[in-house]
């Protein structure tokens, strides 16, 4: 079965999150930071723990937006691909294997972003989860490379998109996000 482990935030741009979340019709544990603040490693890890015993598949979200096909999309690939730890919709990012590139395919990739990754739970548990000494960046790397270690693949979906923005670049950025 497939969960979803959500990261809450307090920033109003958030309601479109949850709004995708609810359309989709899938379980939502919804995980925050220590105070708001806090490590992402260390709220995701929390929300996996509370899904682990009945997911077989965890859809890990931040403060994305998304269809409610995406996760559907995102699921299929991952049951028609055995040799695939992970896979992640394409999306607006920093790194050009990430982003969208218009071709629906399904692309092998050398590591994933944390933004919107859906893994099989029993590899997530394998790499040894994320590694909390690193706050928001290098654990998608570091737990990417475990995952390889163990002979298992990564993958980006261009069939299945979701929006995020980067709130850092915004010009006006609300309390949490700049505590952050």
């Amino acid at each position: 079965m497939l969960h979803i482990v959500a990261l809450l935030y307090a920033e109003p741009y958030y309601r479109k999150t949850v709004e995708c979340l609810t359309a989709c019709g899938l379980p939502v544990a919804f995980t925050e930071r220590h105070r708001g603040s806090g490590s992402l490693s260390y709220a995701m890890n929390r929300g996996f723990e509370k899904v682990e015993a009945a997911a077989q598949f965890v859809w890990f979200t931040t403060d994305i937006s998304f269809d409610p096909d995406v996760p559907r999309k995102l699921l299929e690939a991952l049951e028609q691909n055995p040799a695939l730890a992970a896979i992640h919709p394409a999306h607006p990012s920093d790194h050009l294997s990430h982003r969208p590139n218009g071709t629906g395919e399904v692309v092998e990739v050398p590591y994933l972003e944390f933004t919107a990754p859906m893994w099989r739970a029993a590899d997530f548990r394998a790499c040894g989860l994320l590694d909390e000494n690193h706050w928001y960046w290098y654990q998608d790397l570091l737990i990417s490379r475990e995952a390889r270690t163990l002979g298992r693949g990564l993958a980006v979906h261009h069939g299945a998109a979701v929006g995020h923005v980067y709130r850092r670049a915004d010009a006006v950025l609300h309390p949490v996000t700049r505590a952050r």
